[in-house]
C-alpha cells in the first residue's frame, strides 16, 4: 500500500510547489535515461573549435582571409600590371635591346651531294639597341582605343571594390543570421523545457490514473515534437556557423560564441532617395554606362577607319652591331640603307566589295551602330530592374517593421497568457489544449520576432547592395551590432 501512494505523493508535491513554477521546471530539466535517448542518440564526434567573435572581427578577418578576396587582390595586381603595359605602349616609344643569332652548324649527321647551301659553322647575327616606329598622329583612332582600355580598367577596379563591399555585406548578413539561429535555438530549448516538465508530470499522473490516456499521449507527443524542433534549431546553428566560417576563412567545424547582438533600427532612407542613389551607383547600371561609352568610341573608330586618312609616324631607328664571317660593324639605321630620322605618312584603307564586312564596309558600320543602340536599351532595362528591386526591398522592409511593432506589443500579452494557462492547467482549471495553444502561441511569436528582425536587417543590406552603396547616409550597418550584456 505504501508503494501505491508514493507516485500520488510525488504528483501532489509538484502541484503544491507550482506557485514556485520555475523551480519545478528547472528540476525537471534532468531527464531520465529513456528521455535522454531521444536527445543524444544521433550525437556525433566531429571535431569542433569554439571561439568568441564580434561583427567587427568577422569583417576584418573576411577582408584578410576570405579565399575569394585573396584571389581578388591578386587579380587587382595583375590588372594594374596589364594596364601599365597598355599605358606605356601608347605614350612612350618602345626602346628595346634585341639579340638575334643566325643558325650555326654544330655537327653534320650525314653528308649529301649538295653542300653549297650548308649552314655555316661560324657564329653570326646582330645585337640591336633602338626604338620601334612610333605613331605621332592617327586621327585619334589609337587614342580612342586607349580611352576604351583606360575606362575598362577603371571600371574593373570599381568592380573589385564592389565585390569587396558585397563580401562585407554577406559577412554582416551571415553574422546576424547566426545570432538569429542561436536565439531560435534558445526559444526551442525553452519549448522543450516546458514540454518536458508537463510530460514528466503527466507521466506520474497517468501511473496513478489521475489523467486520461489521451492527455498523457498528448503531452508525450508534444515533448517529442519539442525535441524535434530543438534538434532542427541546433542544426540550423551548425549551418550558420559553417556559412560564416566559409566567408571569413576559418577552419571547417569552427563554432562561434557571438560577442554582439542585433540592434534593431528602422530604415530612415526614403524611397525617392534610394532611386536617386541607384541611378548613380547601381553596379549593373554602371556596367552599361561603360558599355555605352565603349560602343560610342568603337563606332567613331569604325567611321574613321573607312576614311583614307594618313597615319603619321616617326622612324627613330636603332644601333645595330653585326657580327659574322665577313662583317663586324656597328651602325645606326632607321631603315634599309638609311640612317635618317624621318617623319613619314602612309595611308592604309581597305573597302570590302564582297564577303566579310559587307559592301564598302557597310555591315561593319551597322554592327557598331547596333552595338551602341543595344547598350542604351540594356541600360534602360538595368534601371528598370534596379528600381523594381529597390521597390521590392523597400516594401519588404516596411512589412517587417510593421510585423516587429505588432509582435513586440503582443509578446507581453502572450507571456502573461501562457503563465496563466500553465498555472490553471496545473490546478486543473483549463484543458491541456488550452495550455498547448498558449505555449505554441508564445513560442511562435518569439520565433517570428527573431526572424522578422533578421529579415528586416537582411533586406536593408540587400537594398544597399542594389543601390550600390556600402551604408545608408547616416546609418552604418556595423553599428547594428552592440555588445552582449553578460
Amino acid at each position: 500500500m505504501q508503494k501505491k501512494f508514493i507516485p500520488i505523493l510525488m504528483g501532489a508535491s509538484i502541484l503544491l510547489v507550482y506557485p514556485s513554477q520555475l523551480q519545478a521546471q528547472n528540476a525537471s530539466d534532468e531527464l531520465s535515461s529513456e528521455e535522454m535517448y531521444f536527445q543524444n542518440k544521433n550525437e556525433d564526434n566531429l571535431k569542433e573549435f569554439f571561439r568568441n567573435l564580434s561583427l567587427q572581427g568577422a569583417i576584418e578577418q573576411a577582408l584578410r582571409a576570405n579565399f575569394n578576396e585573396k584571389a581578388r587582390v591578386q587579380n587587382d595586381y595583375l590588372l594594374d600590371l596589364n594596364f601599365e603595359d597598355t599605358k606605356t605602349e601608347f605614350w612612350v616609344p618602345k626602346l628595346a635591346i634585341s639579340f638575334v643569332s643566325e643558325e650555326q652548324r654544330i655537327a653534320t649527321v650525314k653528308s649529301g651531294n649538295q653542300n653549297s647551301g650548308a649552314t655555316s659553322k661560324e657564329a653570326s647575327g646582330y645585337i640591336r639597341l633602338g626604338f620601334d616606329d612610333y605613331t605621332l598622329f592617327n586621327w585619334g583612332k589609337d587614342y580612342l582605343q586607349y580611352l576604351n582600355d583606360k575606362q575598362t580598367y577603371e571600371r574593373t577596379k570599381e568592380q573589385f571594390k564592389e565585390q569587396k563591399r558585397n563580401l562585407k555585406h554577406n559577412v554582416i548578413i551571415a553574422y546576424f543570421d547566426l545570432l538569429k539561429t542561436k536565439k531560435v535555438e534558445e526559444i526551442a530549448r525553452d519549448q522543450l523545457r516546458h514540454a518536458s516538465f508537463i510530460y514528466r508530470l503527466n507521466k506520474e499522473k497517468a501511473s496513478v490514473k489521475k489523467i486520461t490516456a489521451q492527455e498523457f499521449y498528448q503531452a508525450r507527443s508534444e515533448y517529442l515534437l519539442a525535441q524535434e524542433a530543438y534538434h532542427n534549431a541546433k542544426n540550423d546553428v551548425l549551418i550558420s556557423d559553417e556559412n560564416l566560417a566559409t566567408l571569413i576563412g576559418d577552419k571547417v567545424g569552427t563554432r562561434y560564441v557571438p560577442e554582439d547582438e542585433l540592434n534593431y533600427e528602422k530604415l530612415r532612407l526614403s524611397f525617392n532617395e534610394s532611386i536617386q542613389l541607384s541611378e548613380k551607383n547601381n553596379p549593373l547600371v554602371r556596367d552599361f554606362d561603360l558599355a555605352i561609352d565603349l560602343a560610342k568610341r568603337d563606332e567613331e573608330i569604325t567611321r574613321r577607319q573607312d576614311l583614307p586618312l594618313p597615319k603619321v609616324s616617326i622612324k627613330l631607328g636603332a644601333y645595330n652591331y653585326t657580327y659574322g664571317d665577313d662583317e663586324n660593324s656597328t651602325r645606326y639605321r632607321t631603315g634599309s640603307n638609311n640612317n635618317n630620322v624621318e617623319v613619314v605618312a602612309a595611308i592604309n584603307a581597305t573597302w570590302a566589295l564582297t564577303g566579310r564586312d559587307g559592301i564598302l564596309n557597310s555591315r561593319r558600320r551597322e554592327i557598331s551602330a547596333a552595338t551602341k543602340a543595344l547598350a542604351f536599351k540594356q541600360k534602360e532595362a538595368a534601371i528598370r530592374n534596379a528600381n523594381g528591386d529597390i521597390r521590392n526591398h523597400y516594401k519588404a522592409i516596411q512589412k517587417y517593421q510593421n510585423v516587429i511593432t505588432i509582435l513586440e506589443a503582443n509578446l507581453p500579452t502572450l507571456q502573461k497568457s501562457f503563465d496563466s494557462a500553465l498555472e490553471n492547467y496545473l490546478n486543473k482549471r483549463v484543458s491541456y489544449n488550452d495550455y498547448h495553444l498558449s505555449l505554441m502561441g508564445l513560442i511562435d511569436a518569439r520565433t517570428r520576432l527573431e526572424e522578422a528582425r533578421f529579415n528586416h536587417t537582411r533586406e536593408k543590406i540587400k537594398l544597399a547592395s542594389t543601390i550600390g552603396v556600402e551604408d545608408f547616409p547616416g546609418q552604418n550597418f556595423e553599428r547594428l551590432a552592440t555588445k552582449v550584456k553578460r
